[in-house]
C-alpha cells in the first residue's frame, strides 16, 4: 500500500486551556472529518503521515507518493486531494482540484433526474426547522428577536469578506462594488434592500464604511444585523455574490440570484451587473417548479457531492468515502478499480 501525506487544518486538539476547548469546540466537525478520513485511508490499508498546518513549519512529506490538503486548492499547491468545510459546518467535501466552484464537478449541472422530489422537499423542510429551531449556521446567530420589523418586499444580501477565496477568485465585481452597485440599482427602481454584515466584516473597514455609506445615503437600503434565518424567510428574495448564506436560502425554499461563480449556481439566477432586473424578476416569478428543482440540488449535494458528519449521516459517508479514496488512490495499489 502506499504512503500517503496529510496536511490538515491548523486546529489544537490536545491541551486542557480553556482556550484550547473553545478552539476544538469551534472546529468539532472539522475534526470529526479529519478523523474519517484519516481512519478511511488507514481501512484501506495505507501508512500515513499527519502534519497540522502552519504557516512557519515547512513540509515534511517524509517521501509520499500522495498529498491530502484542508482548506486550498490545485490553484494554491500542487497536491492530489483537496478537501473543505463547505455551505453548512456539518457538511464537506473532497476532490482532485479542490472545493466549491474548483470541484471537478462544480463546471456541469448535476444529474438530479434520480432525486425524489418528495424525498428532497422533506429532507429540507426538516434542514429548514432545525435551522429555525435552534438558530444554528456556519456562523454564530443573534436569537430571533420578537417583533422584529423588516422593510416591505426587500431584497437580502448578505455581505461577503473581500479577500476570502470565493470574492477573488471566483468574482468579477468586488464586494464594496457590489454594495454600491446593488444599493444604487434598488434605490432607483424603488426596492428595499437589506444588508447584513459577515461576523469577520468587523477587519473590513472599507466594507462597513460602504455599508453604513449607502444606507445613510439611500432610503431604501438598510443595514440590519438580526438573525440570518430570519432575514432570509421573510425577503422576497436573496441577491449574492457566492456566499454560503445562498446555500442555505435553497435549503429555505427562498429564490436566489448569485453574481459570481459558485458551487450551487445551478440552483440559482446566473446574474451580471447587466440583468439584475432580470434577476429581481425572477425572485418575484419564483414557482413551486423552481423550489422542487433547489431542494433536489441540495438532497443531491448533500448525499452524493459532499460528505455529511451528522448525526445518523456519518455510516453512509464513510461507505461513499471508503469507495471514493480507494478509486482516487487505485495507482498506490498498482492496478485500477473496476
Amino acid at each position: 500500500m502506499g504512503l500517503i501525506y496529510i496536511n490538515r487544518m491548523q486546529i489544537e486538539r490536545t491541551g486542557a486551556e480553556a482556550a484550547d476547548v473553545a478552539r476544538i469546540g469551534a472546529h468539532r466537525e472539522w475534526l470529526a472529518f479529519e478523523d474519517l478520513l484519516i481512519d478511511c485511508l488507514r481501512e484501506l490499508g495505507h501508512e500515513l503521515v499527519l502534519q497540522t498546518y502552519h504557516p512557519d513549519i515547512p513540509e515534511d512529506r517524509e517521501g509520499a507518493e500522495f498529498a491530502i490538503y484542508a482548506h486550498v486548492t490545485r490553484r494554491d499547491l500542487e497536491g492530489d486531494l483537496f478537501y473543505k468545510q463547505m455551505h453548512l459546518r456539518e457538511l464537506f467535501t473532497i476532490d482532485r482540484l479542490g472545493w466549491g466552484a474548483d470541484h471537478s464537478a462544480s463546471g456541469r449541472m448535476p444529474d438530479l433526474s434520480h432525486i425524489d422530489s418528495v424525498a428532497a422537499r422533506d429532507f429540507c423542510l426538516e434542514l429548514r426547522e432545525s435551522f429555525i429551531a435552534t438558530g444554528r449556521s456556519k456562523h454564530p446567530q443573534p436569537p430571533v428577536a420578537s417583533g422584529t420589523r423588516y422593510p416591505e418586499g426587500y431584497v437580502f444580501v448578505p455581505v461577503q469578506r473581500p479577500n476570502d477565496y470565493v470574492s477573488v477568485h471566483h468574482s468579477g465585481i468586488g464586494v464594496p462594488d457590489f454594495i454600491r452597485m446593488i444599493s444604487a440599482w434598488g434605490n432607483s427602481v424603488g426596492r428595499n434592500i437589506v444588508f447584513k454584515l459577515h461576523p469577520d466584516n468587523r477587519f473590513d473597514p472599507e466594507v462597513i464604511a460602504v455599508a453604513r455609506e449607502c444606507a445613510s445615503q439611500y432610503e431604501r437600503v438598510h443595514l440590519m444585523d438580526g438573525n440570518i434565518h430570519d432575514l432570509v424567510a421573510n425577503a422576497a428574495g436573496i441577491f449574492t455574490i457566492n456566499s454560503g448564506v445562498g446555500f442555505e436560502s435553497l435549503i429555505h425554499g427562498r429564490p436566489v440570484a448569485t453574481f459570481g461563480n459558485c458551487d450551487y449556481r445551478w440552483a440559482t439566477f446566473n446574474a451580471t451587473p447587466g440583468t439584475i432586473d432580470a434577476a429581481l424578476k425572477y425572485l418575484l416569478d419564483f414557482s413551486d417548479a423552481d423550489r422542487d428543482h433547489q431542494w433536489r440540488f441540495i438532497y443531491h449535494y448533500w448525499h452524493h457531492h459532499g460528505y455529511s458528519i451528522a448525526p445518523g449521516y456519518l455510516d453512509q459517508s464513510r461507505g461513499r468515502l471508503l469507495k471514493y479514496l480507494e478509486e482516487a488512490t487505485a495507482a498506490l495499489h498498482g492496478h485500477e478499480v473496476s
